[in-house]
């Protein structure tokens, strides 16, 4: 049978370095999924059998600047990842669709964010295997006060639409918990959405919370868990965990999961 659970590396115990994580894993028979706290260990490792997808940092790059340098860095930066992604056999990269976001108009924004993916595209069919998961987002106005836009790119569904029309090998990866915050301001719309681009969908980061906050809770609401049954009914999706690191709701997570993919 596919393994379909996989846990996010600095999701499991705070003070965990990649090899405890991938010792972990291993135990219990799952994916891992490597965030960029843990980059300088992942490139120092001779085998990659486990590693289900790489997450780069959102903030280590933009795609919706309009400074042609740091654009360009950018995009060389995420490329080098697609280039390792691909030598190591690793599946996925995760992405956000900006990335660190530019002060700019939102449709001035979201024009430079579908130039910098029709880039990216060339790039990722140059290589036969990797898939670039593009992640949606929690409303900008969640956030403290800070240099985030009013709007950010991916936090409706359907600005996940022209961008993963570019590319097949371009997929949609669904956060809950992301997505629990979207529909507490922009409601039922989103569900809407979410039904057309299941298709689309391979993989769910998993945590929960209540919308008004992007927490990153242990699963246990009833409404998350039925939004999860709904996808799970129209497609077969890898399951990674990407909770505030305990133990206890990490497995307890996990074992609400397998019950909704009847394991």
């Amino acid at each position: 049978m596919k393994q379909r659970i996989s846990i996010c590396s600095d999701h499991i115990k705070k003070d965990f370095s990649l090899q405890d994580a991938l010792e972990f894993c291993k135990s219990n028979n799952y994916l891992i999924e490597i965030h960029q706290k843990h980059f300088d260990e992942l490139f120092a490792l001779n085998k990659f059998d486990s590693i289900i997808a790489i997450h780069p940092h959102w903030r280590n790059y933009s795609l919706s600047t309009d400074d042609p340098s740091w654009f360009n860095r950018s995009i060389d930066y995420l490329t080098n990842l697609i280039e390792f992604v691909n030598k190591n056999g690793i599946k996925y990269m995760v992405i956000h669709p900006e990335g660190y976001p530019a002060d700019l108009h939102k449709n001035n924004r979201a024009n430079i964010v579908l130039k910098a993916f029709q880039k990216l595209s060339s790039e990722l069919n140059k290589y036969a295997s990797c898939k670039l998961l593009i992640e949606n987002i929690p409303p900008a106005s969640i956030f403290p006060p800070s240099d985030l836009p009013d709007y950010y790119i991916g936090e409706r569904l359907e600005d996940m639409v022209p961008i993963l029309e570019i590319n097949p090998k371009f997929e949609f990866i669904f956060d809950l918990g992301h997505f629990l915050c979207s529909l507490n301001k922009y409601g039922n719309k989103e569900l809407e959405m979410l039904d057309n681009l299941t298709q689309k969908l391979t993989y769910i980061h998993v945590h929960d919370n209540n919308g008004e906050i992007n927490d990153h809770s242990p699963l246990e609401r009833e409404k998350s868990i039925q939004i999860l049954r709904n996808i799970e009914e129209k497609s077969n999706p890898i399951y990674s965990f990407e909770m505030i690191p305990t133990i206890s709701g990490l497995k307890n997570s996990i074992k609400i999961i397998k019950g909704i993919m009847n394991e």
